[in-house]
């Protein structure tokens, strides 16, 4: 199973591992994971589950997603799943570099735009910008 120490290891150390999730998401990601191991581990845990006993090529990480919220309503429990969707892409991340087994399990979407998607937009705004005036 993934520990706190790996997944803090590889923020730390591997920052460049989120670099294709929008920057507010990451950095609610890292505020919320110290207090929420045990949903990073269940998640882990459904996502072995899956891979060992599925029969497509990938799987989403949402689907994990909202067996966790499921089940949280299902059981008396005082596991409190704080769920946010935007975790999931770093989630997703963290679980194929830490666990081997899980390497390619997920689809990756970047949620940055590149930098030449940027900037054309920027000179689309100062165009539309101009000619407004």
């Amino acid at each position: 199973m993934i520990t706190y120490q790996q997944v803090a290891h590889l923020i730390t150390f591997e920052p460049e591992i989120l670099d294709e999730v929008k920057y507010r998401y990451r950095k609610d990601f890292i505020a919320w994971f110290p207090l929420n191991m045990h949903v990073i581990e269940a998640f882990e845990r459904y996502a072995i589950e899956l891979k060992r006993n599925g029969n497509r090529e990938y799987y989403s990480i949402k689907a994990i997603l909202e067996r966790l919220r499921w089940d949280s309503m299902l059981e008396d429990s005082a596991l409190d799943y704080k769920l946010n969707n935007n975790h999931a892409a770093c989630i997703s991340r963290i679980l194929m570099r830490l666990n081997p087994e899980l390497d390619g399990m997920f689809q990756l979407r970047s949620q940055v735009k590149p930098r030449h998607e940027v900037e054309d937009a920027r000179d689309d705004e100062e165009e539309y910008a101009v000619a407004a005036i």
